[in-house]
């Protein structure tokens, strides 16, 4: 939404001088896919508990940036305490996607007349759709991983939209340079379901250069859904206005706490930059064993450490990173998401795609693959594609990298505001060669059991180098300048 959601913002929770200031703490910020779908229901806030969940028991889906905008103003714009804390929502969920990476059975297998399973999450992308709607399975991949992180740190922003609705419901303003935090848990605990908080604070720091810089510190407990097993949650928001009304910003969030069973941290890092209509992020989510303070879960440079994530472990940890550039009026533009997870994992698994406004429609193209290690990678390779191991899991040798080699898909978005493949490239057998002759035992395969395994035909595999069949904008990370 841009220009018109931060008019919005400043208007908002009854449009006083206090809300405008109060509102320049505040990025008009949402981490979400260029493939998401075009539709004003779409929207990750669009029907949330009351109670701050970190443990959900339902999906949401994916929102637009123009949607979370409207979202933010909703609460921005609340007149009572209640009212600004009923929207607060922690999700920690994506949902299941049947055409990339199925289980698939086999018996005699190509390369050795074996019988078993390939595990999931490993074959990419297996169909060309989502079976249910039709959507290119580039973009329902693309979409459903960026939600867990989406899901996250649009999670803290509504937290700390909240805080500054209270605030101004509380006739509250916010401090001056070195003048007191402005502290607002005593207004939160009691009101905000499941949570106990230490602090929740916002405090002004040094001007950079022209610009206010202000930093929104939130810690202490909450509960899972059903209101049980406190868990420690630390969430940082350092946000510098670079203008008078907020609409080109800078500034870093830092999130973390425990989940799941057995417990294990959680920490996202996200540094962002808005320019005028383009939004630019990069976001790094890390899931570890528990055994360290919260803050020291992220570097010296305040990012998600995705070093922590010990892979040889076998303590099921996962990693991932996003970079974007996103135009907020259309949603559309690019993005490269890089994930690992699991025991002795020593590659990511890579997305890149841009999608594009033509004079037809909206169109895009978007390539998989395997990258580089993230716990060792630079800056300059993070979100990269080295190549494609069509033998992750199957009969050893296996994890043979073929250098330079990619699924792909083109898009265009249709009728129902989703995008649809043109042309698929992904094609291959789960072999290192990524052929399969025919000719070898005789081998069966299967997505639901063994016991409904079919003959496997000859393949030649249909990959493609990457750029090939559409190009892939390069983009940088946004760098801050306090």
């Amino acid at each position: 939404m841009g220009t018109l959601a931060v008019s919005l913002f400043l208007s908002g929770c009854g449009g006083s001088d206090a809300t405008n200031e109060l509102s320049s703490a505040l990025p008009s910020l949402a981490l979400t896919s260029p493939t998401a779908p075009d539709s004003s229901d779409s929207s990750l806030m669009g029907s949330l508990a009351s109670a701050l969940k970190l443990r959900p028991t339902h999906d949401e889906p994916l929102s637009n940036y123009k949607d979370f905008s409207e979202e933010i103003n909703t609460i921005l714009t609340e007149s009572t305490v209640e009212e600004c804390l009923e929207h607060v929502h922690f999700g920690d969920s994506s949902p299941t996607v049947s055409c990339y990476g199925p289980e698939l059975f086999f018996t005699g297998h190509g390369a050795d007349n074996s019988s078993g399973s390939l595990p999931s999450g490993d074959l990419g992308l297996w169909v060309a759709t989502n079976s249910s709607d039709g959507e290119a399975c580039t973009a329902t991949k693309m979409n459903a991983s960026i939600q867990s992180a989406a899901n996250l740190v649009n999670g803290s922003i509504t937290l700390v939209a909240a805080l500054l609705c209270v605030a101004n419901v509380k006739a509250q303003k916010l401090p001056n340079i070195g003048e007191d935090a402005l502290e607002l848990k005593s207004f939160i605990n009691g009101n905000l379901t499941g949570a106990a908080l230490s602090t929740a604070s916002i405090t002004r720091l040094e001007d950079n250069g022209a610009n206010k810089v202000y930093k929104t510190i939130v810690e202490g407990t909450v509960s899972g859904p059903d209101g049980t097993d406190d868990a420690p949650l630390y969430i940082s928001l350092t946000h510098s206005p670079l203008d008078s009304t907020n609409s080109s910003f800078e500034g870093r969030l830092q999130s973390a706490f425990e989940v799941g069973f057995p417990t294990k941290k959680k920490a996202y890092s996200v540094i962002y930059k808005k320019s005028g209509g383009t939004l630019y992020y990069t976001a790094k989510e890390l899931t570890a064993p528990a055994g360290h303070a919260l803050t020291e879960y992220f570097n010296s440079s305040n990012e998600a450490d995705l070093s922590m994530a010990n892979f040889s472990a076998g303590d099921n940890p996962t990693a991932s990173y996003t970079r974007a550039q996103l135009t907020t009026e259309t949603n559309l533009g690019t993005v490269y998401y890089a994930w690992q997870a699991g025991y002795s994992d020593g590659y990511s698994r890579v997305f890149r795609a841009t999608t594009r406004s033509s004079s037809d429609s909206d169109t895009g193209v978007g390539y998989f693959g395997f990258g580089p290690d993230l716990r060792t990678a630079t800056s300059s390779t993070l979100g990269s594609i080295s190549g494609m191991i069509c033998n992750w899991a199957g009969p050893a040798p296996n994890k043979v990298l073929i250098a330079n080699i990619t699924q792909a898909q083109t898009m265009s978005r249709n009728d129902a505001g989703l995008f649809v493949p043109d042309d698929n490239y992904i094609k291959y057998a789960p072999l290192n060669s990524c052929d399969y002759d025919g000719s070898t035992n005789n081998w069966s395969w299967s997505t639901t059991s063994l016991a409904t395994v079919s003959d496997v035909p000859s393949i030649s595999n249909e990959l493609v180098s990457y750029g090939s069949v559409g190009t892939v904008d390069s983009i940088s990370e946004p760098t801050l300048s306090f």
